[in-house]
């Protein structure tokens, strides 16, 4: 049986709806806006950045997305911050058989002297069975310093060593492609991505910085959806398992 997935990445902002913050200042959550959009495309594997975890003043995020849409999650917490638990989700529509994190901490003071804003992250990694096959996916939002990001690439490396299935890597890694870190993963994986495929900022993209890549799957089409509701576009891949 031929495995063919839709999948996606997303930054979802933790739900705020991008326009009302822009034209109003207005950053409440409002993830109803992310759970229909997704629940109208049906991606088979989601992988999101910027959530929050049970326990927040937002609710349990990744559940609430789950429940909207009719699937199974993972969460990974990456940090502790006022509003509660915050990281990285995956949704699917499969069963999820072992989901890792790993987490990717940087010393501050390895970060130099006038460092962009710092904060610990973490890599979701989850293996998944679709129609009686198995496959990994991994998500992972990079940190914005480049010893922030070469930790993350390092361990996300790590993991790739490891796993012998097929792989998904799914993120905004904050890196444009013609980042040496992008060129590493390059060497290892596929960037399902035609062309630019611009995602940042949604309004008016100007940058790639989201990124689907595969190991054992073949790409039939990639694509960045035009919707405005995170400060990200919605980046999709179409895959058949190889």
């Amino acid at each position: 049986m031929t495995v063919k997935l839709l999948v996606s990445s997303y930054n979802i902002q933790h739900g705020i709806y991008y326009p009302d913050s822009l034209q109003k200042g207005d950053r409440s959550a409002k993830l109803y806006k992310t759970a229909d959009f997704l629940k109208g495309k049906n991606p088979d594997v989601c992988g999101i950045n910027e959530i929050y975890g049970e326990g927040s003043v937002f609710g349990d995020q990744p559940r609430q997305l789950a429940e909207a849409l009719g699937c199974s999650f993972a969460f990974a917490k990456a940090v502790d911050v006022k509003n509660g638990p915050y990281g990285n989700a995956l949704l699917t529509r499969h069963t999820v058989k072992a989901v890792r994190r790993y987490e990717i901490n940087t010393d501050p003071a390895s970060l130099g002297e006038a460092p962009l804003y710092h904060e610990d992250r973490v890599l979701l990694s989850a293996d998944i069975e679709a129609f009686g096959s198995r496959f990994t996916a991994m998500t992972c939002h990079f940190g914005l310093n480049g010893a922030e990001a070469r930790a993350a690439a390092d361990t996300v490396k790590a993991e790739l060593a490891r796993v012998t299935s097929p792989v998904i890597l799914m993120g905004d890694f904050n890196l444009t492609p013609d980042s040496p870190i992008i060129g590493e993963l390059s060497q290892l994986l596929t960037d399902t991505a035609e062309g630019e495929q611009l995602t940042f900022p949604s309004t008016s993209p100007k940058s790639k910085i989201d990124y689907i890549f595969v190991r054992g799957f073949r790409v039939l089409r990639s694509y960045a959806v035009n919707a405005v509701i995170s400060d990200h576009l919605p980046l999709f891949a179409e895959l058949e398992m190889e």
